[in-house]
């Protein structure tokens, strides 16, 4: 299992590096991720629907993506993209797992 933290905004400019974190990882073979999303200080329907869509095309490749979303910021963005209910949202991080070994610091506009 990989964690990722996300750090600032994730939107159509700053998506391209989540993109190519989650492709890096699913091309080492990496077979679950769960995306930590509570550094996010903004993420709108763009960020939102690359998630979704980066789920399937992860699936497609033998890896699970789940994500960690303690904040209202994140859990009402998905909500009004109605992409909630195609994203596993977990609840907390397992106290055996390791801490974040990536981090994605996305570009503020």
């Amino acid at each position: 299992m990989h964690t990722v933290l996300l750090l600032g905004e994730l939107n159509g400019s700053s998506a391209p590096a989540l993109e190519a974190e989650l492709e890096r990882l699913c091309a080492i073979g990496v077979d679950a991720v769960t995306l930590d999303l509570n550094g996010l200080t903004d993420i709108d329907a763009i960020g939102v629907t690359v998630i979704v869509y980066r789920r399937g095309w992860c699936k497609r490749r033998g890896c699970e993506l789940a994500l960690l979303a303690d904040t209202p910021l994140v859990r009402e963005a998905f909500a009004r993209a109605a992409g909630g209910e195609r994203v596993p949202f977990v609840r907390e991080r397992a106290a055996t797992r390791v801490p974040p070994r990536a981090q994605v610091a996305l570009a503020a506009n």
